[in-house]
């Protein structure tokens, strides 16, 4: 790819950081692509890939890093210099339970990841009863 060329939308990169994905360790940097089934994680070094089928994909949610440790670690941390982005993903696993993979990226990667999200993201249902 040049400099000038437009980024992928359906591609991304992130650090892993939390969840549980065979083969992965925090600080772990993935690429993430989105096929018209899949959800694709690789790790780049060494190679390993994870397949998340995308109907599993309950919820997918950017937000920043200190909104995610305050929200769901119950943490409060002080701001960096450089700030952090954190993307999480709720699925369902194989065995039914509800998992999750959490991710986190910097502001140059931001909207090659709220790309992605776009693609995965379930659609909200048209109509529903109360």
């Amino acid at each position: 790819m040049g400099i000038f060329s437009k980024k992928s939308k359906d591609t991304a990169r992130a650090m892993f950081y939390d969840g549980e994905l065979q083969g992965f360790t925090a600080n772990t940097p993935c690429t993430f692509r989105a096929d018209i089934t899949d959800l694709l994680i690789s790790r780049i070094n060494p190679v390993v890939q994870a397949a998340l089928p995308l109907e599993r994909i309950k919820t997918a949610e950017i937000m920043p890093e200190a909104d995610y440790m305050r929200l769901h670690k119950g943490v409060d941390t002080a701001q960096v210099k450089l700030p952090r982005w954190t993307l999480r993903i709720v699925y369902t696993a194989q065995d039914g339970a509800e998992k999750e993979l959490v991710f986190w990226f910097v502001t140059q990667d931001y909207k090659g990841v709220k790309g992605l999200v776009e693609l995965i993201q379930p659609a909200a249902p048209a109509s529903y009863t109360l």
